[in-house]
């Protein structure tokens, strides 16, 4: 070890040592009736968040520690405390090295969960079971199951006994594989189940000149899975001559439900021409069951704007039990509001389609990237399609992540995003959380921060607690560092208070890419940092009132420090915590 430790280090290790002990006597039982619990302490960025229900009124917590560390996983119970049997800093669910692009879970039945995740395109699955473990017959660090279309993620879905239903559109483990709508009914032991075989099964029209692609999946009753995807054909003289979407239904074997083929029957004729729809980026369509044996489908056809440009535009459909259009629904579906123009680099529309225990609909559009300025827009309908109530619309949004319950609960998650080239000066950056259960008052968190350039969040999930509540989960950069939590329960709105600094006037924390900054003080200031061990590694002072970045602090490792600062004639202490 270099360096020295001064009087000025003595006394900050003290301090820290008090504070830990009052940190913990704080926290200790705590849970939900805090407020916001604080899940996990970390000095990494956490960039990946996933979260699913345990079965008894809490959840199970996934995350990736570190932009490459090791992905992990701890139980909230439904107090809002960590579970004690669970191992202090979370239990590993796969080793560290690698970059993850996509993370998701849902919940195993059991009081543990299934967890997803990519690296560079390949797909994962893993059990964790409730003692913290990974399920018996699954390998440590998980089962590979295939490779995604870049930008592509999977539908991830609990079937009800204790398995779970995974699609994609990408290629399997077998030599040559090509791309295709793949799906894979897994049980408890990591294998498929119910019949099914223990390799994906693939839904694929089998035609010449004929490119299937960008699917969408659903559960249909009593088991199995509706299918749709998009339909091209093409030949080399004109590049799109007709384009359907095809749909196809399989019982929880795989086996084709009666009247159906994984070939799919064509169920809406595209009405216009449809070059490059996939290569946009767009989710074409979003399935559901429709209660009597048929479906809905919520597509999107194009035409020719004013200027000659191509736009899509939806449509709500509705097919009968063997593929054929409802008798008493429109022929070219029942119009939902909202164009979507394309091509554009970046482009994504995302329809969104959930039928509700009542029969009535909940139809979800989203757009991304016209000009970064992206919006979601979410419609109670009628059986028929009419729209009801006011829509919930909320505008630039970042990574949202929206679910829906069997008992008709619906919940979403976003955050403004930081470092967008069109935010006006002045805008905030925000984070929410929104719960609505059927016939209560909606319930919503939400947090304001200052400096719209600055990296606040990492990401952020919500889950239904089974009790008439969710849990919204979210990763922290600066000011509260990790994971965090609240319980959202109908007729509840917080506004998150700011956090607590170490004193009412001087604040100190670190930025990425300027280093440790320091405001609030009234006159002279002058700050000495120190690593854990008490020695100082910098030191700055500033003789006028105001913001400023203290000397050498830029390229500080990622840590915890502590900062003595002596402003106004009095000498302070505060925490630092650098997150890379």
């Amino acid at each position: 070890m270099t360096g020295r430790t001064d009087r000025a280090g003595s006394r900050i290790l003290a301090w820290l040592l008090s504070s830990l002990t009052l940190l913990v006597a704080a926290s200790a039982d705590a849970g939900f009736e805090s407020g916001i619990v604080n899940l996990h302490a970390s000095t990494q960025h956490i960039p990946r968040v996933a979260i699913c229900s345990d079965a008894a009124h809490g959840a199970i917590v996934f995350w990736q520690e570190g932009d490459t560390g090791p992905l992990l996983a701890t139980r909230l119970l439904a107090s809002g405390d960590p579970d004690p049997a669970w191992p202090l800093g979370g239990t590993l669910v796969a080793p560290s090295g690698v970059a993850r692009s996509a993370l998701g879970a849902t919940s195993d039945a059991a009081g543990g969960g299934y967890v997803w995740w990519l690296e560079t395109g390949v797909l994962s699955v893993n059990r964790v079971t409730r003692d913290a473990v990974t399920a018996p017959g699954w390998p440590a660090a998980g089962r590979v199951l295939g490779r995604l279309q870049q930008d592509e993620e999977p539908w991830f879905a609990p079937d009800g006994s204790g398995g779970v239903y995974v699609g994609w559109y990408g290629i399997g483990l077998a030599p040559n594989a090509r791309w295709r709508t793949l799906a894979i009914h897994l049980g408890p032991n990591g294998h498929g189940t119910a019949g099914w075989p223990d390799e994906p099964l693939a839904f694929e029209a089998l035609a010449e000149n004929r490119y299937d692609g960008a699917p969408v999946f659903a559960l249909s009753p009593g088991g199995g899975l509706w299918v749709a995807w998009l339909s091209n054909m093409y030949d080399s003289v004109t590049p799109s001559l007709t384009a359907t979407y095809r749909v196809s239904r399989v019982g929880p074997s795989g086996a084709p439900s009666p009247g159906w083929s994984r070939s799919g029957t064509d169920v809406v004729q595209v009405t216009g021409e449809l070059p490059d729809l996939y290569f946009w980026g767009m989710r074409p369509s979003a399935i559901a069951d429709a209660g009597d044996g048929g479906g809905f489908l919520l597509c999107w056809d194009t035409a020719s704007g004013l200027s000659g440009d191509p736009y899509a535009a939806a449509a709500l459909h509705r097919f009968t039990r063997d593929g054929t259009p409802a008798p008493d629904w429109p022929v070219a579906g029942v119009s939902l509001d909202g164009l979507y123009y394309g091509p554009s680099a970046g482009m994504r529309a995302s329809p969104r389609l959930y039928r509700l225990p009542d029969g009535r609909l909940l139809t979800g559009l989203a757009s991304f990237g016209v000009e970064s300025s992206e919006w979601f827009r979410f419609q109670h309908r009628s059986p028929l399609g009419v729209a009801q109530g006011s829509p919930l619309v909320e505008y630039k949004v970042w990574r949202l992540k929206a679910k829906f319950s069997a008992a008709g609960e619906f919940a979403t998650t976003w955050a403004v995003p930081t470092g967008w080239h069109n935010v006006m000066v002045g805008e905030n950056a925000s984070f929410s959380g929104r719960y609505l259960s059927p016939g209560k008052p909606d319930a919503s968190f939400q947090e304001l921060q200052p400096g719209i350039w600055t990296t606040w969040y990492g990401d952020s999930d919500i889950e239904f607690t089974g009790n008439g509540a969710a849990i919204l989960v979210w990763s922290q950069d600066i000011d509260r560092h990790g994971l965090l939590a609240v319980r959202l329960e109908p007729d509840t709105t917080i506004v998150a208070p700011p956090p607590v600094p170490s004193d009412p006037g001087l604040r100190v924390r670190y930025a990425r890419g300027s280093g440790v900054q320091v405001a609030g003080a009234t006159g002279r200031v002058t700050l000495s940092l120190h690593d854990l061990t008490g020695r100082q590694i910098a030191h700055g002072e500033s003789a006028d009132a105001g913001e400023w970045t203290v000397p050498g602090t830029e390229d500080l490792p990622s840590g915890m420090y502590f900062a003595k600062a002596v402003a106004d004639g009095q000498e302070k202490f505060a925490k630092v915590v650098v997150v890379r």
